[in-house]
């Protein structure tokens, strides 16, 4: 098939099953939703809510977040979002596996290396994240202490699969302790999948800095991930991404700082890690900020969601920086 038929059909396939997640989405939804607000309101809020939380978007509709959603709505906002961060090409590939297992092709069809990266350090992120939350928050008055442990354990999985790239909530961020916001920080600078609606860093960043930091520490000459050498070009890039979003993230602190120097320094690093990755999340503090503040989020929410290296290639006269190697040795990270 031509290049550009193949670009076509595979357009034509990523919409259509970016339109079928959404309406599912919808559909199981709307029950929810016009028990709380009424059939035709219901029927748009629905709707809204699947488009924000595949996109990654996650505005907040009400003033408790979506907290009195039942939990099959959270639990279906959680999978929207996961998919959403997925990426598109990767919910391509799985569409294609599942249904070459259903169907019982031979061969079946086939991840590539950079699906199975984003999943396998998704899933890591997702579990590991909830599990710490829970911890650091099992007891807290303002947040899960309350809660009997299967809510309490569904409230956690929430926060850490939402707060990565969306800004849906369901406790308050301003009773969250000090250790929880730097974990949800962590979770947001990484972000989702490379091509897809989530904002962060892209875990195939992570995935590519930790093999180097693996192979450094084991003495091995160079760097594999999923049986494939890493090139110096790849890992040059997630080095620069990682510096570049760390600057960022720094020097838009230290400007609220200035700005609003009366706020603690956790809470204003906490707004410029959310404002950076385009989470959406605040703890009680952007509504606060003086103009100058908003300003220096609005700044942070620019870059990053244009991306260092989008920027640095719209104004660079070469290509040096792109990976040149075929697409079956390279990692996405962008």
């Amino acid at each position: 098939m031509p290049e550009g038929q193949n670009f076509r059909h595979l357009l034509l396939r990523v919409v259509l099953l970016t339109l079928g997640i959404q309406f599912a989405g919808f559909l199981v939804l709307l029950p929810d939703m016009i028990r709380l607000t009424g059939p035709l309101q219901g029927a748009r809020y629905a709707l809204l809510h699947a488009v924000m939380a595949f996109g990654n978007a996650g505005f907040g509709l009400w003033p408790d977040g979506v907290a009195r959603l039942a939990p099959l709505s959270l639990l279906t906002l959680m999978l929207l979002v996961v998919l959403g961060s997925t990426g598109f090409i990767g919910l391509d590939e799985l569409d294609r596996y599942f249904y070459g297992r259903f169907r019982r092709q031979t061969p079946l069809p086939g991840l590539s290396a950079q699906t199975r990266v984003g999943l396998k350090v998704t899933t890591c992120l997702l579990v590991g994240g909830a599990l710490l939350f829970a911890l650091l928050e099992w007891h807290r008055p303002g947040t899960l202490g309350p809660l009997d442990p299967p809510h309490k354990l569904l409230h956690a999985a929430f926060q850490t699969t939402v707060t990565r790239s969306a800004g849906f909530s369901t406790l308050d961020y301003g009773h969250f302790s000090a250790p929880t916001l730097l974990l949800i920080m962590s979770l947001m600078f990484v972000g989702g999948n490379p091509g897809s609606t989530a904002g962060g860093i892209k875990t195939t960043v992570l995935a590519v800095l930790l093999s180097a930091t693996r192979a450094t520490l084991r003495g091995q000459p160079q760097a594999q991930l999923e049986g494939r050498a890493i090139p110096v070009r790849t890992l040059m890039r997630a080095l620069t991404v990682v510096t570049l979003a760390l600057l960022a993230v720094g020097l838009g602190t230290g400007a609220l700082m200035f700005t609003d120097h009366q706020h603690r320094p956790i809470v204003l690093a906490f707004e410029a890690v959310s404002a950076f990755t385009t989470s959406g999340l605040s703890v009680n503090l952007t509504p606060v900020l003086s103009d100058h503040g908003k300003l220096v989020l609005v700044a942070l929410m620019f870059l990053g969601r244009v991306g260092f290296l989008s920027l640095l290639l719209a104004f660079h006269t070469t290509h040096a920086i792109v990976d040149e190697l075929p697409e079956e040795q390279a990692f996405n990270i962008d």
